[in-house]
């Protein structure tokens, strides 16, 4: 799931985010709404800090943000306060008419901290909002505990109110395709008591054929964190990539494959080097086996009789030694990163071994620089690489002639149960 998140205020922001952190999302929190964020995170989160702006700047701000980013393929969430304080409807408006969408879903329910919508009005702790200290603020006093009034207030666009009724009776689906199909542009305002609740919401927005806005609380961002996410990222694979032709790794990778934990997928290095199809064979075949969830050994043939045909390839080719293998690493790298775009980076782990390689998966990534954060094993370290695609995912490098037999199979065990905690 890839998501903008526009939030009124940095806390508001934060536990939001955080909603997504727990489904093991890379999430990011811009503080400067005016600085385009450039990171790969899966959901982005910008502070708009317009709170306690007038309705027209906030609206402004929006559409300043919007402008800045690709939102095509983007789920954009708008957090806002469970207890509706600030610009709510005049923001859900500027994000519908800067998106181009024309549908915003809305409920500021938090029923675990006790705010919750019934009937269409906001309660905490079952006391209605106009009713508790909310009511006096003394930036964003709320002016109704009735959610349409205060939308209404602020915005002209027509408000379908969701009872919880409707929610939990299976015809939602059937009420929003009929008023979808009335009003040109609307904001379904949603009742939620509970948790449940805010998972039904979630679910009628996954089944929308169109993209919209969707507008709440923590709770409802929890919700869709619940809904959309992808598995937490120890349910993904490793991907090993070895590119050494010593004997160290050679009986590393033999004890990997005879204790059954990960498939291989040799390469053919004459085939590599000759055939211009042959590197999009590798691709499909790695990212079949990736896609299925199993661990990977991609690894160079080193068989005697591929270390023999080195020379006949380098004069064949009429490169030096040190070339051929320049062109092996460049090609295996640009595999490899090909490979994990596809799986959409989707691994629990890649494993590194050989100097070149570690290198070159890492230049194909783009990484500036290598966070080392510990060791699976004596001279075999872990880390990240930080503003990368892969920046969340633990890296294991390893020269070809380090480490004990079984070196791969306790590399295993450790992103299992180690290194993913370090996050």
């Amino acid at each position: 799931m890839k998501m903008l998140v526009i939030a009124d205020d940095f806390t508001g922001a934060n536990d939001t985010g955080v909603q997504f952190c727990k489904k093991n999302a890379v999430v990011d929190v811009v503080l400067d709404w005016r600085r385009q964020n450039s990171s790969r995170a899966d959901i982005i989160v910008i502070n708009t800090d317009s709170r306690a702006m007038s309705v027209n700047a906030a609206a402004d701000r929006i559409n300043n943000i919007l402008s800045s980013y690709d939102i095509t393929d983007l789920t954009i969430y708008k957090k806002i306060d469970s207890t509706l304080r600030g610009n709510v409807g005049a923001e859900i408006e500027a994000l519908l008419v800067a998106s181009k969408r024309n549908i915003a879903f809305l409920c500021p329910a938090l029923p675990s901290m006790g705010r919750t919508v019934h009937n269409g009005i906001c309660y905490v702790d079952e006391v209605p909002i106009l009713q508790t200290e909310y009511a006096t603020d003394p930036k964003t006093p709320i002016i109704s505990s009735n959610v349409r009034d205060i939308l209404a207030s602020q915005t002209a666009l027509p408000i379908i109110e969701i009872d919880l009724e409707t929610l939990r009776n299976q015809v939602f689906d059937q009420i929003t395709k009929q008023m979808v199909a009335q009003y040109p542009r609307c904001i379904f305002s949603c009742d939620a008591q509970e948790e449940q609740d805010l998972l039904r919401i979630a679910e009628q927005i996954k089944r929308l054929e169109e993209p919209c806005i969707i507008a709440g609380s923590a709770g409802l961002a929890g919700a869709l964190a619940e809904t959309f996410c992808q598995a937490p990222r120890l349910d993904y694979p490793l991907l090993f990539v070895v590119a050494s032709m010593s004997e160290t790794s050679q009986q590393q990778t033999k004890h990997l494959l005879e204790q059954h934990l990960a498939v291989s997928v040799e390469v053919n290095i004459a085939s590599l080097l000759t055939d211009e199809y042959y590197p999009n064979q590798l691709i499909e075949h790695l990212t079949e086996q990736l896609t299925r969830r199993q661990h990977v050994l991609f690894k160079t043939d080193s068989s005697q009789q591929a270390r023999q045909g080195i020379n006949a390839l380098c004069k064949q080719l009429t490169l030096t030694r040190p070339q051929l293998g320049e062109r092996i690493c460049s090609l295996l790298s640009d595999i490899v990163n090909t490979t994990l775009q596809r799986i959409d980076y989707r691994l629990a782990g890649l494993v590194l071994t050989g100097g070149d390689i570690a290198i070159g998966v890492a230049q194909a990534l783009q990484a500036e620089h290598y966070r080392i954060a510990g060791e699976v094993e004596n001279g075999v370290p872990f880390g990240y690489l930080p503003h990368t695609a892969l920046q969340d995912i633990p890296i294991i490098t390893k020269a070809g002639g380090f480490g004990s037999p079984d070196v791969f199979k306790k590399v295993i065990h450790f992103i299992r149960n180690t290194a993913n905690k370090e996050r």
